[in-house]
């Protein structure tokens, strides 16, 4: 999975043991299993939750057998628990194993002579170097997302409505637009019922996100 805006792309060669032995390869990883699914394309990045279910049942694996996923879990776990922090007991051996993953790559792919290296080798580094950024979702659970999808998800009706209609006639148009689309965009993240809030904001009274305690 790639957007051309925001994430990268990468190639794998995939082959038999067989023609692997016979052209004297080293094998990196091996293929459980695959899937594939269609989704709503205006619902952007729901797709990939699904499959996963989907390829995990196929694989008879469970999210725990995820490393970096299980992260995830972990600092979805402690949000639904109302802790600020994963449980060292929980998040030390994961990130021993995230850095151990990191040592790993670095000695299959070690530094070339001279400034320029191979994107392989300055992601590894990027990594490591900036792990503290790369892990805040699971130091901070409670304020930092494991991804920025949502962020995206609320970006793609702008940008579709660009693709399309190239921009709005007129300035009122475009914030009365973006006003709607910054009032749903909450109500969801809010767990409210979108319908349900449209109906009472144009009935005058808009649903309002609920004050934060201790403000």
């Amino acid at each position: 999975n790639s957007s051309g805006i925001v994430d990268g792309a990468a190639a794998v060669l995939i082959g038999s043991k067989k023609a692997g032995r016979a052209a004297d390869l080293k094998a990196r990883a091996r293929i459980e299993a695959f899937a594939n699914i269609g989704s709503e394309p205006a619902m952007m990045l729901t797709g990939p939750m699904e499959v996963t279910e989907k390829v995990l049942k196929r694989a008879k694996m469970t999210c725990k057998d995820i490393d970096l996923f299980e992260l995830n879990e972990a600092a979805h776990a402690t949000r639904e628990q109302g802790l600020r922090q994963i449980p060292p007991d929980i998040l030390d051996p994961l990130l021993k194993r995230w850095r151990h993953a990191i040592l790993c790559g670095l000695a299959s792919h070690p530094r070339r002579d001279g400034r320029k290296q191979t994107k392989t080798r300055n992601l590894l580094e990027r990594l490591r170097d900036r792990a503290d950024q790369v892990l805040r979702f699971a130091r901070d659970p409670t304020l930092v997302p494991f991804t920025n999808n949502q962020a995206e998800r609320d970006l793609r009706p702008a940008k579709t409505q660009i693709k399309i209609s190239g921009c709005h006639r007129s300035q009122s148009g475009a914030q009365a637009w973006l006003r709607v689309r910054g009032y749903i965009s909450t109500v969801r993240k809010h767990d409210t019922n979108v319908l349900t809030a449209l109906r009472d904001a144009t009935n005058g009274n808009p649903w309002t996100p609920p004050v934060p305690a201790g403000t």
